[in-house]
């Protein structure tokens, strides 16, 4: 069953039980406006159309870097297409390992397009920077667990990774966060 258009109204599809779609014309629209420009979504809808949580939609917004465009008459939050894509973009930004303090950076208006893509550029160096300190821990890490591993595969009858840290464990006046199996000495 297909649905009449009359001018000027937008069809909205509604979703009923069981996968059945109902129309309704509640949306009017001018004849210049765009389809974009009257779609409105709720919290549930948008958290459905990013492919998000509500929660999350949540917290963006208590973290200032969402808000819904306004309420209705129930007082429930709505949101347009541009708050979709702003929550896309938060997605990606965060995936790319992006701290929420960048992103609200990034999403923040500063000046001509010159000064943005300098103010772009120091979050992305910083981030870079960031990213170089991890994969050299993680080197560091990585020659750690191979040196154990190699402890594991002699053969020895007991095992000297775990007396090793059982040691640093009774160690008096031990820190946990700087205790490394590397720094313990190995028993030969």
């Amino acid at each position: 069953m297909t649905a009449t258009v009359r001018e000027g109204e937008l069809c909205m599809p509604i979703l009923l039980s069981k996968g059945k779609y109902r129309s309704t014309y509640s949306h009017r629209m001018r004849h210049d406006d765009s389809m974009a420009k009257a779609l409105r979504y709720t919290i549930g809808g948008l958290a459905r159309a990013a492919a998000m949580r509500v929660s999350t939609l949540r917290f963006y917004e208590r973290k200032g870097l969402l808000s819904p465009v306004g309420r209705s008459l129930s007082n429930y939050r709505w949101y347009d297409q541009q708050s979709l894509e702003t929550a896309d973009f938060i997605k990606i930004a965060y995936a790319s390992g992006f701290s929420l303090a960048d992103i609200a950076e990034l999403l923040a208006p500063h000046g001509a397009p010159s000064q943005q893509c300098e103010r772009v550029g120091h979050i992305i160096e910083a981030r870079l920077n960031r990213v170089r300190l991890q994969i050299d821990e993680l080197r560091c890490l990585e020659a750690i667990l191979k040196a154990d591993l190699k402890a594991c595969q002699m053969g020895a009858p007991g095992c000297a990774v775990l007396t090793q840290l059982h040691s640093a464990a009774r160690a008096p006046g031990r820190q946990p966060a700087k205790v490394s199996v590397s720094a313990v000495k190995r028993p030969k």
